[in-house]
């Protein structure tokens, strides 16, 4: 699977309201329907969120007051090891995705 096709089945999730929250603090967290309407932004947040989590860095919990977290993704086949790109690769990739 690639970034895209990963993007794609994340943002469908958030469209459909296939999601759960984590957040700091209930007052980080917007309003489901506002989660859905900004579904590419909380695409690419969830995709910046993995890509730290998988490469062990701790400033995720500085950098995101929440996450939109799509259900049944980051496991088995359905999965991306973020921990294989680097920086640079991870976000030429990022720049290509268009809402």
């Amino acid at each position: 699977m690639n970034l895209l096709q990963y993007y794609s089945i994340i943002k469908s999730k958030i469209e459909s309201n296939d999601f759960r929250f984590k957040g700091k603090s209930k007052d980080s967290i917007p309003s489901r329907e506002e989660c859905q309407k900004n579904s590419h932004l909380e695409s690419i947040n969830y995709l910046m969120f993995e890509f730290m989590s998988d490469r062990n860095d701790s400033r995720k919990k500085d950098v995101f007051d929440y996450v939109c977290i799509p259900k049944d993704v980051n496991v088995g086949e359905m999965n991306i090891d973020f921990s294989q790109y680097s920086v640079e690769e991870f976000l030429r990739e990022i720049m290509k995705l268009k809402d």
